[in-house]
């Protein structure tokens, strides 16, 4: 018996038993035909499927636009989608989509061909929760009950429209990538934030000024109550960009600070950034209550505190662990 026979000759027992919670790992592209198409996506009594795919590069897959393959997903509330190096026509994605009118959680990894040419378009209206990683270039959510999004894009980021009016946390990796568009996401009130990536120890001073560009434009931190932040942060430009987030959130009640990989600090780089900390922060933190740092250095990390306490008035109420 082939493979591809004994992969769908599997499903085929697992539908016929009503299964209700499926999971296909490490499947190879050439075991994906209409007849396991057939079989996995008409589903009624499917709840949850995570499906990750291998064994292939820039193939298309899931092309629903033009086949007859009949899709229903009536009960499914969590779909993965784990492509890899492989793509989702925005056609076949939405057909998809509209296969699971219950659906609540959603996480995608995949290319997206058409994504530069036009929007890949995320309409569902019970999702939760929505992860996209990587991020299309040209995106448009319109998910009236979303309340979380993970956004990660690997290239700059041309459109993003996100009609959300739910949504209240968002953890975004590479921000530099979102420009202006960062702006759609101005109502909620807890972010996470990674600035642990390798290529800031390693760049030029003109792109860390764009980083801290797009930083300290944000409209995002307005209205934000709780903030992580996953970062280098023996990198003095790293603590830069903590302080141009802090000066962005007045309302904040809750500040995580966590180091990543520990990384050599120059101390006569520290030095100098020491002697101009102090009006990182202009406008007070009134509303603090919790900040939770996670620094090994104790120089550094006693120096983040002392210029934080300069700006919370009610210091001795904010509850502070290390």
């Amino acid at each position: 018996m082939s493979r591809d026979i004994l992969v769908c000759t599997m499903v085929d027992y697992a539908k016929s038993h009503d299964a209700r919670h499926v999971t296909l790992l490490r499947l190879f592209f050439q075991y994906l035909s209409d007849c396991f198409y057939d079989q996995l996506f008409d589903w009624p009594s499917l709840e949850s499927l995570d499906l990750e795919v291998v064994g292939c590069k820039n193939g298309t897959l899931f092309n629903f636009s033009k086949s007859v393959i009949s899709l229903r997903l009536s009960n499914l509330k969590t779909l993965s989608l784990s492509l890899g190096q492989n793509g989702i026509h925005d056609e076949s994605l939405a057909k998809l989509l509209s296969a699971c009118p219950v659906l609540e959680e959603l996480t995608l990894s995949a290319k997206y061909f058409r994504a530069a040419h036009r929007p890949i378009r995320i309409e569902a209206p019970n999702l939760l929760r929505l992860t996209l990683i990587p991020t299309p270039s040209k995106l448009q959510i319109n998910c009236q009950k979303l309340e979380y999004l993970m956004l990660k894009p690997e290239v700059n980021l041309t459109h993003l429209r996100v009609e959300a009016p739910s949504l209240i946390s968002v953890r975004l990796y590479n921000i530099w990538r979102f420009g202006t568009f960062a702006q759609t996401l101005c109502d909620v009130t807890t972010a996470a934030i990674t600035l642990s990536d390798k290529c800031l120890s390693d760049s030029t001073p003109r792109f860390l000024e764009k980083y801290k560009a797009v930083v300290q434009g944000f409209p995002i931190f307005h209205k934000l109550l709780e903030l992580r932040i996953k970062m280098y942060v023996a990198e003095k430009f790293s603590l830069d960009i903590v302080f141009d987030l802090l000066r962005c959130t007045p309302n904040l009640q809750s500040l995580v600070l966590t180091e990543c990989e520990k990384r050599p600090c120059d101390d006569e780089d520290f030095d100098e950034w020491e002697k101009n900390f102090s009006s990182r922060i202009n406008e007070p933190l009134e509303h603090l209550e919790r900040v939770s740092v996670n620094i090994k250095s104790e120089r550094i990390r006693s120096a983040f505190l002392n210029t934080l306490s300069d700006r919370v008035p009610a210091w001795d109420r904010v509850a502070v662990t290390c």
